[in-house]
């Protein structure tokens, strides 16, 4: 327990300007990173995590005034920190899950997709009400079945942006917490209804995505499925071609 506040901080692209990141926090004046100081600033290595399974990580300590943003936000000291793409070495910097010495490290996608009709499909079958906010994707997608996103493999949004699933979210008690309220029966609802168990039996929503061919997305961007997943979901979860996001 760190003491810290329950905080909602939103990102966003300043101006569309794909090298600023807006954030922004209720009763807090939003900040704005440059992805290239976050590229260039002071690395630091070995931090250790309670959910990161090695501390051979190297990340960059963003400046004095992310910190302090952060810091007023959360609460408590803290810092704000980002996570490059290859260590000094030129090796791979993934953050892992899991904890045991025998475990793999696992690389964490940067982009989590699910969709409305998933979500609505959970609260009809659990007579609840889940709100989206809680599951925190990047992208939500409406106009597709129940399920579907999590059979997709290889989907193209807009005209350039192309996208491959690497594995699925497995929830966890976070998603009880919203706006500083916690709601405990949320991730129970999601074990009982929620559309897909992983191998390890853990309830999944969402999906994770790794980046094959860079581009922009904007609301109401078309999503075009290119392949779909050989795997053994079961479920009556039909694959359509074209989607859009919501």
């Amino acid at each position: 327990d760190l003491g810290c506040k329950l905080s909602t901080i939103s990102c966003s692209l300043y101006n569309h300007n794909p090298d600023l990141l807006c954030l922004s926090a209720e009763g807090h004046k939003d900040i704005v990173l440059s992805f290239g100081e976050m590229k260039s600033g002071k690395r630091i290595f070995g931090i250790q995590f309670k959910d990161v399974a090695n501390d051979n990580i190297e990340y960059i300590e963003l400046d004095s005034e992310a910190n302090a943003w952060v810091s007023s936000v959360l609460g408590v000291s803290a810092i704000m920190l980002y996570v490059p793409e290859t260590k000094l070495s030129g090796e791979m910097n993934y953050p892992v899950y899991g904890s045991s010495p025998n475990r793999k490290p696992s690389p964490v996608p940067p982009v989590h997709i699910t969709s409305t009709s998933t979500l609505e499909e959970l609260n009809r079958n659990s007579h609840t009400k889940v709100e989206m906010e809680r599951l925190r994707p990047n992208i939500v997608v409406r106009g597709s079945e129940p399920g579907a996103e999590g059979l997709w493999k290889v989907i193209r949004i807009g005209d350039c942006l192309e996208l491959e699933q690497t594995f699925m979210n497995p929830r966890c008690g976070i998603v009880n917490a919203l706006d500083g309220k916690l709601n405990p029966k949320v991730y129970d609802t999601i074990v009982k209804h929620g559309p897909f168990k992983d191998l390890r039996n853990r309830p999944c929503f969402g999906s994770y995505w790794k980046v094959l061919r860079p581009g922009c997305v904007k609301l109401g961007d078309r999503i075009t499925l290119l392949q779909s997943l050989d795997c053994n979901i079961t479920g009556p979860y039909a694959l359509t071609e074209e989607f859009v996001i919501g």
